[in-house]
């Protein structure tokens, strides 16, 4: 889960498919809304989790795909040609007005950032 400002955004995975969601309160009922579901197959386990910034209008979800880099910013999703080292966590994170996915080389086992190009 992640705050944009405004709203609790869930990051969900059922009947294997990845969502987030909105989390709307009405009385004692918690109700998704503004879905959004992730098309490309990715690693969502407790062992391999992928992660999710919220920004006020954005999410921004990082993980894994056929050990490849994941990212969707907005409704953008890419799969890069950079394999991760197995057993390693793909995240996404904001600084300074940047996004940007930190995950670790297969090759050399560095970690190494990407910068989301605006």
């Amino acid at each position: 889960m992640a705050f944009d400002g405004a709203n609790v955004i869930a990051f969900y995975k059922s009947n294997n498919v990845v969502t987030t969601a909105k989390l709307t309160v009405s009385g004692n009922k918690i109700t998704f809304t503004d879905t959004e579901e992730v098309t490309a197959a990715i690693a969502n386990t407790n062992l391999i989790p992928a992660t999710l910034v919220a920004l006020p209008t954005t999410r921004v979800l990082a993980g894994i795909s056929a050990g490849k880099v994941f990212t969707k910013y907005g409704t953008v999703e890419q799969v890069s040609d950079k394999t991760v080292k197995s057993a390693t966590v793909v995240v996404a994170t904001q600084c300074g007005g940047n996004i940007y996915t930190a995950y670790t080389g297969s090759a050399d086992g560095i970690i190494r950032l990407i910068k989301r190009a605006e």
